[in-house]
Order: structure tokens, then sequence, then C-alpha cells
């Protein structure tokens, strides 16, 4: 048996199959985000305060971290200004661009969650993140950049290879977009949004025809960047139940059938022995089972190699499903924004969108077994160059920290 075959009878085998009762799991005291209306852009710019001055916490550092610099050297500028670039201001530009766009995963979240050093470290980040990343990229050669917070529009094409939030995906990467999927999902990250024209969830409903959301993106040297918006391959997998069903060696069907099948081999002479009045069983037929998770590991793999794009050469996401970064969408830099851009706010500094906006939803909240309560959500961050942890809101003329005000927020 192949190491493959073997892998798959471990995971097998820690599926089970039920023969004991279980203790009910205790529930913990906890926030739980269950969900969240939906808030239309007009709304949402309406909704932010008068901006105050950002202060950073105690164990906030003046100096980037040592990560920048290198990645920087290795992008094409030492520092600190352009005078030392091996390349020119253009083109380091557009390899900040390239980098940020292929390398750093998006948060589906409005408003700066971790700062564009946490999206460094952790390879992902909201938009507003990756946004505040590339700024400080560029900040490093000494190169000047600005913040153009507005909408952007987008089909359902490019919404689902963004998100990957489709169904029906097919192997010509042909698919639809559950609208109302969408807006709920838009909506839980406190992305303004209008989904088919509306911003109410409950009134949505189909496949989605179009969606209008709340969006960050950089203009430097009189271009336009959108570093968070990538394009993805998706991968559909395949259904290993229908695989293990349709290999005769399986000889059972379906994986229902074989599920029952596996479990009928498993009580082949099991005797019955309740403890304190729960059903509880010994001598189970480990031999039994082990002859049938072997015969269904073989069919899976034999199915897997059969059915995958890659043959032998497959990848995990090719089984399972997923979606690797299209590297042939390669944009540059525009010198006017496409027509499905429209700008709202422009801040010129780095100040004015250190801490992202509050996330201008509701949300619902159960304390154990008290009723629930609709609450006013904001995000939290304890962001490496902050130094304490805050809740996030903004202003027309900028982003700001609004610390103790005591309200909710759900677990992380």
């Amino acid at each position: 048996m192949s190491r493959l075959s073997r892998g798959i009878v471990f995971a097998l085998a820690l599926v089970g199959f039920g023969v004991g009762a279980r203790a009910p799991a205790q529930t913990l005291p906890a926030v739980h985000l269950v969900t969240a209306p939906m808030v239309s852009p007009t709304a949402a710019w309406a909704f932010y305060g008068n901006p105050t001055v950002h202060t950073n916490g105690v164990a906030a550092s003046a100096a980037l971290l040592p990560e920048f610099t290198a990645l920087a050297v290795s992008l094409g500028c030492p520092g600190p200004d352009t005078t030392s670039c091996r390349v020119t201001p253009a083109a380091y530009t557009q390899n900040v661009f390239d980098y940020v766009r292929n390398n750093i995963a998006t948060e589906f979240r409005f408003g700066l969650s971790k700062g564009g050093q946490g999206a460094l470290i952790d390879q992902s980040g909201t938009a507003f993140d990756q946004a505040q990343l590339m700024v400080k990229l560029l900040g490093q050669a000494g190169i000047t950049a600005t913040y153009q917070v507005g909408t952007i529009t987008l089909t359902p094409t490019q919404f689902g290879h963004w998100t990957g939030l489709v169904q029906g995906l097919g192997a010509n990467q042909n698919f639809t977009v559950n609208a109302a999927a969408a807006c709920q999902f838009l909506a839980d990250g406190g992305i303004p949004a209008i989904v088919n024209g509306s911003s109410d969830c409950t009134q949505v409903s189909g496949a989605m025809t179009s969606v209008t959301i709340g969006h960050i993106w950089v203009q430097s040297g009189g271009l336009y960047y959108d570093p968070a918006y990538k394009q993805f391959n998706l991968k559909p997998g395949i259904n290993i139940g229908t695989v293990l069903g349709q290999d005769p060696n399986a000889a059972c069907g379906s994986a229902g059938a074989c599920a029952s099948a596996a479990v009928t081999a498993t009580m082949t002479g099991a005797i019955s022995a309740p403890v304190a009045g729960n059903a509880a069983y010994k001598n189970l037929n480990a031999a039994a089972l082990t002859t049938k998770m072997n015969i269904y590991a073989v069919a899976i793999e034999n199915g897997i190699r059969s059915s995958v794009p890659n043959g032998p050469n497959f990848q995990l996401d090719d089984v399972i499903g997923g979606s690797e970064i299209d590297l042939t969408y390669a944009p540059t830099g525009l010198p006017a924004l496409p027509s499905n851009y429209t700008p709202q706010y422009t801040w010129n500094t780095d100040q004015k969108v250190r801490t992202g906006p509050e996330s201008a939803m509701p949300f619902r909240r159960r304390d154990g077994d008290a009723d629930a309560h609709d609450h006013r959500l904001q995000q939290r961050t304890a962001r490496p160059d902050a130094g304490r942890e805050r809740s996030l809101s903004g202003g027309a003329s900028g982003l700001r920290p609004t610390c103790g005000r005591g309200r909710g927020r759900p677990d992380r």
C-alpha cells in the first residue's frame, strides 16, 4: 500500500462510527458574531465622525521593522531616497505593487486591522492594511503616495475570482455567485456594499448581477494602484464520495453505502456492553474494519489520480478545492482611475490612515443564556507599531482611534 493510501486509511479511521455515547460539551460564556446588517457606502461615509489626533501607545516604535528595509532592498531600493535605487522610481513602485498584490492575502473586513507591518508579518491583511504596506514600502525609497477611499463596482466574475465565494464552479472557471451569501459575507466584514442594487441582505436573492463595495487604493507618481484586488484561479476539487462510490473494488455504490458497510464490518461479532445506561460495545472487529479501510483507501487514491487535472503531480487544492493567485493577471499603474472606481476621500499622509475606520455594523451578542442584544461592532487591533489595543473610527479628513468606549466585541 502506498503512503497516500496509508494516509487515507488513517484519516478514515479518525472519523469514527459513533459506536459510543459522548457527554454533551459545555457552553462557555462568550460573545459571538452571529450576523450583521449591510451598510451602504453612502450611509458609511455619513457615519464616520470627525477625526482626532492619533497617539501611539507606550510600546510604539518610531522605526519600521527590519523586514521593511530588507524587503525594500530586494525590491530595488535600500533607501532612504531614490538616489540609492538600483531601478527607477517607477520600476520600484511597480515592484512594490506586484509584491503586495501577489503575496499578501486579502482579509475581507473594512478598515485598518493590523496595519502595514502586521500585514507583512502575517502575509495577509485588509485592503487598508495592504494599502498602508505599499505606502510604507514606497516611503522607504522616499517616494510619496496618497490614499484614496471610495467604491469599486465589480461583475460577478471579478468578485468570484477575488473572493472565491462561488457556486457551481466548473472546470472552465465558469460559476455563479449567490447574491444573498455575498451580501452577508460583506456585511459581516463591515464592508459597505450594494449587491444587486440593494443594501438590505434580506431583500437580495438569486445570482449576483453586480456589486459595489467600499474600498481603498493608492496613488503615486501620477498613477493609480489597487494592491488588494487580486484574481485567483479557482479549483473545484473532486467529490471524494462519488469517487469512492464509483470504484468497483469498493463494491458499495455510494459514499453512504460505503460508510454503512464499514460500520457493519466493524460490528460483526461485537458485543453490546452498556455503561451506566449508555450504549457501548466491545470486541469490535478491527480486522474487518482494517480490510474495508484498505479497500476504500486504494479506491480513493485511484480515483484521485484519475480525476485531478494535474495527474500524478496534483496538489492538495486539486483534491479538496481551493485557489491560487493568477500570475497572468499583471496590472500596472494606471494614469486614470477605471470607470468602476469612484473616489470619496483622498488622504495625503499616513497619519490619516493609521488606525482605520470603525466597522459600521451592528452584531448580535449572546452572553451565556442571556437574551441577544444589538451592539455596534468596532474593529480592534494590537498592531506591531501601535503598542496597545484600540477600537477604530474615521472621518472625512482621516482615520482615528477611539479608545476606551466600552463597546462589546466578538471573540477572535
